[in-house]
């Protein structure tokens, strides 16, 4: 009774929504809609990724308006006028979360659990144009279990020597920003198993000392250009930590071409990324100790944009040939790919289904195979505000611990809610 009462709710505010614009930093700067740069936020539309690329400055303006528009000028000194034009925050909270097949009871992995109201993360981001070509971004999040942690972090610097060609990223980065599936900004709110996939995957008294995978955030420097519809990037980083405390850093490389016909399929593309480095344990107790895996990933992405149509896929093949960090190295190899299909049903509803696998070569080195299948359908009750109805389940199940015949499947349906401003 309690969650039929939670979704009747949830349809009724669905029904409740009225017209709005939203009121995060950009519309504030712009006077423009969230729509203008997003489809399903957080979901960059093709707009929204040539705003990024282009230092938070308006693309289709022949002058940067970085240090001009809604700013004052003192000498060499550009400040903003208003200080909402680059500050802002974000709330998420799963207003009903119930999980079937998760709690162990008797040693069986078979009962459900309901929370109401659950927390889980407030945001403060400032991000903009510290001047003409120069942009920043810092998010500092609070998380429901008390965490306090800075997520992205980064200046950039664009359009070097007067070109598209020649721009610059330095700070907390993901090296697969510039492709088609990033993973990052998600149409729908789970992370693709593929290509979130770390490095290391150790426990026990063995620990990596940087495991990352391609859509983490990290700390290091990245070279981008775009021109004719063609992105590249060139990248490196510390892996998963602030400080190169082993002696090596990642690296990364990337190609996308992204349609720029002005037709119903602008911005679809095609992207190819090639990711490594080399994760090691045991660094500080001496040279003969430490314990190395080196890896790479290789990852080719379709996107096909049309009219209300967003469809994306990737594929990820990687191998570590160390992934336990063990005095006896076993190479791991892995493939598995992500596929989202959405459509903006209209102003204020959308929906999207995304399908996830990932295989191992070889499972019997305790990596599980696994594979996830999710729905979504989202309404704005503002363009600011986002009612998420998710449901997520587990396609190839566990084994039931007191009968071999049977397994098991985790599902997971959520109510959340989500704003920012």
């Amino acid at each position: 009774m309690r969650f039929t009462t939670f979704l009747i709710l949830g349809f009724f505010l669905t029904a409740a929504t009225q017209s709005a614009q939203a009121t995060s930093q950009w519309s504030r700067k712009y006077k423009r809609s969230c729509q203008s740069c997003h489809t399903a936020f957080p979901r960059l539309n093709y707009f929204g990724e040539k705003f990024m690329k282009n230092g938070y400055q308006d693309p289709d303006n022949s002058i940067a308006d970085g240090g001009t528009l809604r700013k004052k000028t003192y000498g060499d000194l550009d400040l903003n006028t208003y200080i909402g034009d680059f500050l802002g925050v974000r709330v998420d909270i799963n207003a009903v979360k119930y999980q079937s097949n998760h709690l162990a009871i008797d040693d069986k992995k078979t009962a459900s659990s309901l929370d109401l109201g659950k927390f889980g993360w407030a945001q403060i981001f400032a991000a903009g144009s510290i001047s003409k070509n120069i942009s920043f971004f810092n998010e500092i999040e609070y998380g429901g279990t008390g965490t306090l942690k800075h997520g992205w972090a980064r200046l950039g610097f664009h359009n070097i020597f007067d070109t598209t060609a020649v721009n610059l990223y330095v700070g907390k980065l993901s090296p697969a920003d510039f492709t088609v599936h990033s993973d990052r900004l998600r149409l729908l709110s789970v992370k693709g198993l593929a290509i979130g996939r770390k490095s290391s995957l150790t426990g026990g008294a063995t620990t990596a000392e940087a495991e990352s995978s391609p859509r983490d955030g990290q700390y290091g420097l990245q070279y981008y250009g775009y021109k004719n519809g063609l992105t590249w990037a060139l990248g490196s980083s510390n892996g998963g930590e602030t400080s190169d405390n082993n002696g090596e850093l990642n690296h990364w490389a990337s190609l996308m071409w992204q349609s720029q016909a002005d037709n119903s399929f602008e911005g679809s593309g095609l992207s190819l990324m090639y990711y490594a480095g080399t994760d090691t344990a045991n660094s500080g107790s001496g040279g003969s100790n430490q314990i190395t895996n080196d890896f790479n990933r290789i990852i080719p992405g379709l996107n096909i944009r049309f009219k209300d149509w967003d469809i994306i896929a990737s594929y990820t093949v990687g191998e570590d040939d160390n992934d336990g960090l063990t005095s006896t190295a076993k190479k791991t190899e892995f493939n598995g790919k992500t596929i989202i299909v959405s459509k903006m049903l209209s102003s204020k509803h959308h929906a999207g289904i995304q399908y996830d696998d990932l295989r191992y070569d070889d499972p019997d080195q305790g990596n599980a195979d696994q594979e996830r299948l999710t729905l979504r359908y989202s309404c704005f009750l503002k363009e600011n505000v986002a009612l998420h109805f998710l449901l997520d389940r587990d396609l190839l199940g566990k084994n039931d611990a007191n009968d071999a015949n049977k397994k098991y499947h985790a599902s997971t349906f959520t109510l959340n809610l989500r704003t920012m401003f």
